[in-house]
């Protein structure tokens, strides 16, 4: 953004000492790759917090640094500015920091995202003070107008706001708007940019092309082990019920019937690759209503093994990942049963949603996950086996620091064994990423690891599960 600067020197120019000037010259700085360290050389008058220190699991806030400066306008009205930093990129070449303190693994986290705010007496003056924002903010950086899909601004998860959203050349986001006044007496105005670093983008929205392409590799990956023919995603995901649901059933009768002459390996690999073709959510969502709608549908694929399971908060059924189940028990020392395994260990063993591993899945995680590690020869297997370990540990972590609820909101138990897991996560997820660095669980793990090393918990817990 910095190549814009004499535009921001006419814009500041022209609008004076206004909210408005005030953002354009804040948000101007913002430039990717700027570490705390150099930040704060650039801005001594600035006061820094490191890492969020909530409890509660909420990961919305998943930064490391913000560096914060207040400044009074000559209206008299105060305005505030926050840089937040990240957690830098994962690549080939990245190391993870040693264990160090907050502040001084923190140094070393990147500028990822920048936010302005004042507050107005009305929301009136709140929606004309956005509105000139906005105009200030297109008339320098230009964009993309981008449609916000909610009311929802990130780093303020409080507040419902109207938003205006721009997508820039460099695949930042500035986003503006005015926070709807029945939520506090002095409605805000925020101005903000975000770097995909941060997370905080929105996903691209995938075509039903893409989605079928996407979803077709990962089940034809699987297929294609067992040598199975290719599965049309596309044929079996047509809009019309019958005829999709009379599709993917045939295909997981001839899969599942051809898969007997391949022999026990040959048959749990068809059985990873039915599963997953039946948890797509444009083929499951054909299977899974309580009505006779589906019920067509379910029966033949129980007659094939599939097991479902009534989920009564939805009053929906729920594929239990049986054949994943029998797989593992078909072929527990070879190809199919270990995809089957690691596939159960990333969910927690949980196979319905709904805490079907009982209490205490990441202590399941550890003790099978351990016992099962030694067997595994295939290293992108073994590298999503290390992250599923790391997690699992991680969460000890995060209850002795009274993340959780229930009967887990007492850290106690949990404090005793904090220091080790610790270790044995940042262990797990070394190993994990010396195997690849490449799929999103090997990001994730990246940056709980840098949480870890600086001796805090994690932004959330993923496998504790309560069910009321």
């Amino acid at each position: 953004m910095n190549s814009r600067l004499p535009l921001v020197l006419l814009t500041v120019g022209a609008l004076g000492d206004s909210f408005p000037s005030f953002a354009v010259r804040e948000l101007a700085p913002f430039k990717g790759g700027v570490t705390v360290t150099e930040w704060l050389r650039a801005h001594p008058k600035d006061t820094l917090a490191t890492f969020p220190t909530r409890t509660d699991g909420d990961a919305t806030e998943d930064w490391c640094a913000r560096a914060s400066l207040e400044q009074h306008l000559p209206d008299s009205s105060r305005a505030v500015r926050h840089a937040y930093f990240y957690v830098p990129p994962l690549t080939l070449r990245s190391t993870l920091p040693a264990a160090a303190t907050p502040d001084t693994i923190a140094r070393q986290c990147v500028l990822g995202a920048m936010w302005v705010e004042t507050g107005v007496p009305t929301g009136l003056e709140a929606g004309r003070l956005a509105a000139a924002t906005t105009g200030a903010l297109t008339a320098v950086y230009g964009g993309e107008a981008l449609p916000w899909p909610s009311g929802d601004l990130p780093l303020d998860a409080t507040s419902q706001w109207n938003i205006t959203a721009r997508l820039l050349a460099d695949s930042s986001l500035i986003l503006s708007g005015a926070e709807a006044p029945f939520r506090r007496r002095t409605p805000r105005v925020a101005a903000l940019t975000i770097a995909p670093v941060s997370g905080l983008n929105l996903p691209a929205e995938e075509s039903l092309a893409q989605r079928f392409q996407r979803d077709a590799e990962s089940v034809g990956l699987v297929a294609e082990l067992a040598g199975l023919e290719q599965v049309d995603i596309a044929r079996v995901t047509q809009p019309e019920r019958a005829a999709m649901r009379s599709a993917a059933v045939a295909t997981f009768r001839d899969w599942l019937t051809a898969a007997r002459k391949l022999g026990p390996s040959g048959q749990a690999t068809a059985l990873v690759a039915a599963d997953r073709l039946l948890t797509i959510p444009a083929v499951q969502m054909y299977f899974q209503r309580d009505s006779e709608d589906s019920i067509p549908g379910r029966v033949p694929l129980e007659a094939l093994g599939a097991g479902f399971e009534h989920e009564h908060y939805n009053d929906e059924y729920v594929y239990a990942h049986t054949w994943l189940n029998q797989a593992l028990r078909l072929d527990s020392g070879g190809r199919g049963g270990s995809l089957a395994f690691v596939s159960l260990i990333e969910v927690g063993f949980d196979t319905t949603g709904s805490c079907a591993a009982g209490e205490d899945p990441f202590q399941q995680v550890i003790d099978r996950g351990e016992a099962f590690l030694p067997t595994l020869a295939d290293s992108p297997l073994q590298a999503r086996l290390h992250f599923a370990l790391g997690v699992a540990y991680t969460e000890i972590v995060g209850l002795a620091a009274g993340m959780g609820d229930y009967s887990y909101g007492d850290p106690t138990s949990f404090r005793p064994r904090a220091s080790a897991a610790r270790v044995k996560a940042l262990q797990h997820f070394r190993a994990g990423l010396a195997l690849e660095r490449a799929s999103p669980a090997a990001r994730s793990a990246w940056r709980i690891s840098w949480r870890l090393a600086a001796g805090l918990p994690p932004a959330k817990l993923y496998f504790l599960c309560i069910n009321d």
